[in-house]
């Protein structure tokens, strides 16, 4: 029942999307032109999938590598084998799938914080309806940031599990989580993982037990291992992608989260329309919702009516101090960016901050229901309240205007450029002294797999040639007649290539992107670890006996 609960509302939402032909505006055509080249990437035998095969000028473009490879490889594989012609009905499938997830998982958080399974299923119900998710899902058309604001709550549910005391499969879980959440959509991740921290820090804090919050930093720390391959050449090679901007970029863009509109009860514009391109999308309304301002008011009210509520729930003060501190963020009349490290201009927009609003602000209104109907919320009440959270948020529910464009005609024949540059190396950003000059392209080349294979015949004393593959520093095998070889940066059509160095001879040359291979070990030994772990915890796991739960024995 609380399946169908949930997947009945999240059918709601992604109503504007129900077409099966014409096409949504937003980021919509990157992200499903990018289902397409994951499904050529599994072609390839890749896993996991790191290159986009077939960008037009971008040969061996490495985006999946740099951007959301999770996400990908599971619609590309659902499009491998089901539903071939069409790669929309997988964005839909997953981005479905995604508001179930968050809805119950945000309802187990808040049955086990509150003990109230009604004010839980009122607080996932408010998660789902959330303003930010809705725009992500219908506006924006975000694939990658959508699914992982659904995700999102299973790390947390794993996580705030262990903080409360030890569990190993759990233990294992969280960290599984928070690894496949860094693949999905790192920016989510990242403020996810920030102001959990700031979170169960200051619980430790309150609680003065230590042990909880070094299980979470334990937990995190496994993730980070298990998603390395991913994170290392990001934390590594950023500087010299095309991707970051200045760091005032989000400042920059901060007019689009001013305090009336995050506390808006409808959708409102926060600058005068026609807004002349600068929202960037239609109907680009970002806000805290009605439900979780209602829930806030109420617990500042039941703070000075009744602080034994707040003693009797030690996690309390923490969720709303992390809460505030979330929301001025979001808000920041304070550029507080200017202090932050330069990298951080990723982050793009200050309304992404509304995500750890969205979900603090879900688990807070459970706590505010507890309070106020201390006695248990009745049927008639509860279906009261979900009318007025579900009626509260559907203002943000916008069917967009058709442009024209179908499947057929946009997204399989055509690409647009957001995500065909971002992440290839800068020609700007490459040391000169290390780029070789005057180099030839290759042309008798094929693709075989995963790996490019060229045959030159080099006459001339020393000569320079260029593989048509983008270069990256350190994460290509080039093995020349089966022996590994050094490359260099080289420049071709203002794009940086491979460059190699050969004197007169025959020359079989095979070039593989693989990624940081040290860190591509760690992730390896990690899953195993994982793997060998959680198969001894189930297959010697001893029954429960009969009318007990794992739960009543613990609370026993």
């Amino acid at each position: 029942m609380l399946l169908l609960f949930f997947s009945f509302f999240a059918l709601a939402i992604t109503a504007p999307l129900s077409s099966f032909k014409y096409t949504p505006a937003g980021d919509f055509h990157d992200h499903a032109k990018a289902i397409v080249l994951a499904k050529n990437a599994l072609a390839e035998h890749q896993f996991p999938i790191r290159i986009a095969p077939d960008i037009t000028n971008n040969p061996r473009y490495a985006l999946f590598q740099f951007y959301s490879p999770f996400p990908y490889m599971i619609a590309g594989f659902l499009y491998t084998y089901i539903c071939k012609g069409n790669p929309y009905v997988h964005y839909k499938l997953l981005t479905w799938s995604a508001l179930i997830l968050g809805g119950m998982f945000i309802y187990r958080i808040c049955q086990r914080l509150t003990k109230n399974k009604k004010a839980a299923l009122l607080a996932g119900l408010a998660y789902q309806f959330s303003p930010y998710w809705i725009i992500n899902t219908n506006i924006r058309t975000d694939f990658t940031e959508s699914i992982a604001q659904g995700f999102l709550p299973v790390a947390l549910y794993y996580s705030f599990y262990i903080f409360q005391r030890h569990d190993t499969k759990r233990f294992m879980l969280a960290a599984i989580s928070w690894a496949i959440l860094a693949m999905t959509h790192l920016i989510t991740f990242a403020y996810g993982l920030v102001f959990f921290l700031i979170f169960t820090s200051l619980t430790t804090i309150v609680n003065k037990k230590i042990t909880g919050l070094v299980r979470v930093i334990l937990s995190i720390s496994l993730g980070g291992i298990l998603a390395l391959w991913y994170l290392a050449p990001i934390i590594l090679i950023h500087p010299i992608l095309g991707i970051f901007l200045d760091k005032a970029y989000p400042f920059k863009l901060a007019f689009l989260t001013p305090f009336t509109s995050l506390i808006a009860t409808q959708s409102v514009s926060p600058i005068p329309l026609p807004a002349n391109g600068e929202l960037g999308i239609e109907y680009l309304y970002p806000a805290v919702g009605y439900a979780v301002l209602i829930g806030i008011g109420v617990l500042i009210y039941i703070f000075y009516k009744d602080r034994e509520f707040y003693k009797k729930n030690s996690a309390l003060m923490p969720l709303m101090l992390t809460f505030f501190l979330a929301f001025f963020a979001t808000w920041s009349p304070l550029n507080f960016w200017e202090v932050l490290p330069a990298f951080l201009s990723f982050f793009q927009f200050t309304y992404r901050l509304l995500t750890p609003v969205m979900w603090l602000g879900a688990i807070l209104l459970a706590f505010a229901l507890s309070g106020l109907y201390k006695k248990g919320i009745e049927d008639g009440l509860l279906l009261i309240l979900i009318c007025v959270i579900v009626i509260g948020n559907s203002a943000w529910i916008h069917t967009q205007k058709n442009d024209g464009t179908t499947i057929r005609s946009e997204v399989l024949n055509n690409y647009q450029s957001h995500l065909a540059t971002d992440y290839q190396v800068h020609v700007d950003k490459v040391p000169k002294e290390t780029i070789l000059s005057n180099s030839q392209l290759i042309h008798s080349c094929t693709q075989e797999h995963k790996t490019l294979t060229c045959h030159i015949n080099v006459t001339r004393e020393t000569t320079h040639v260029a593989l048509p593959m983008l270069w990256y520093p350190e994460m290509i095998s080039i093995k020349i007649n089966n022996h590994l070889s050094p490359y260099y940066p080289t420049i071709q059509n203002k794009k940086v290539m491979v460059g190699l160095k050969l004197t007169p001879n025959q020359y079989t040359i095979q070039a593989t992107f693989v990624g940081f291979t040290w860190a591509n070990w760690l992730s390896l030994l990690g899953w195993s670890y994982v793997a060998i772990s959680l198969a001894i915890l189930i297959f010697s796991r001893k029954p429960t006996p009969v009318g007990l739960t794992r739960e009543s024995c613990y609370e026993g």
